[in-house]
């Protein structure tokens, strides 16, 4: 599956986008961490890859 702009995906790249805690419904600005107004996409557990994707 390609980007949405159309190129191939980069381990680099994926890896960075996995580290983001905006998937588990937290949202980082400036350093501090706050609840995100989304909900989350994956579990804790699933983001600290302990659990099932």
């Amino acid at each position: 599956m390609p980007t949405a702009e159309g190129k191939k995906w980069y381990k680099p790249t994926l890896l960075k986008m996995m580290k983001r805690k905006r998937y588990i419904g937290i949202r980082e600005h400036k350093r501090a961490e706050y609840p995100a107004v989304w909900d989350a996409i994956l579990t804790v557990e699933q983001f600290r890859g302990r659990g099932k994707i």
